[in-house]
């Protein structure tokens, strides 16, 4: 279904996969019975007066992408390519806000302490995404969507732009990827899917919380 924040071109991603690890993540967390330590952890950031404007911007970033990207005449010519190439990172800054989140209630699920979320925050994405891939394989899905060649060649302005071939080289000191323009515009496609279903984790943490006010009724009813 096609809502404002749920465009038609989500369906070409994997937005559905994206939303099934996190779904299975917190089913399990609920199982365990460690709830109250994800309640914690969201807490610590999406409560304080930062965590407001953070989430007001992630907001606003969103929907400027899906004015972009839900375009069906989105060309290879130099405008085109320079919002699209924007976007991307815009949107990878999202999920560098985000990813530490999914990390923490990985954390906790495997009974592994409280995750402090400042302490997440801090670290590299490169390490976030190397400590899910290596040690927390299961949900490796939730890095998938992310390029982090593509990133930094876009940060740094290292890419060529072949306009008449309607190709693009971002370029790496390890490896430089050649992808058509319609592939990269696919890719920026499947980020926002990722990021999209990263900020389910919102969503999640109000059920969490409404969980506890009703374990909190039942006990003083008691």
């Amino acid at each position: 279904m096609q809502t404002p924040l749920h465009p038609k071109f989500i369906q070409h991603t994997n937005y559905a996969k994206y939303i099934k690890a996190l779904e299975s993540l917190i089913y399990h967390i609920y199982r365990q019975k460690r709830q109250g330590k994800l309640y914690n952890l969201f807490m610590q950031e999406i409560q304080s007066e930062e965590g407001e404007i953070w989430l007001q911007n992630i907001i606003k970033a969103i929907k400027s992408s899906i004015k972009l990207l839900k375009k069906s005449n989105i060309r290879s010519c130099k405008k085109d390519f320079e919002k699209l190439k924007n976007t991307y990172l815009n949107l990878s800054g999202i999920y560098e806000k985000l990813i530490p989140l999914a990390l923490g209630i990985i954390i906790i699920l495997k009974g592994q302490g409280d995750a402090d979320f400042h302490e997440l925050n801090k670290r590299r994405l490169a390490d976030i995404i190397n400590k899910i891939n290596s040690k927390y394989s299961k949900f490796k899905i939730l890095t998938s969507g992310f390029n982090k060649t593509i990133r930094n060649a876009i940060a740094h302005s290292n890419i060529k732009h072949t306009i008449t071939k309607n190709q693009l080289t971002f370029y790496s000191h390890k490896k430089n990827i050649d992808l058509p323009y319609s592939q990269f515009l696919s890719q920026t496609q499947d980020l926002f899917s990722l990021v999209l279903a990263l900020l389910n984790l919102i969503n999640i943490y109000a059920c969490c919380i409404f969980q506890l006010l009703l374990k909190e009724q039942e006990k003083s009813i008691k």
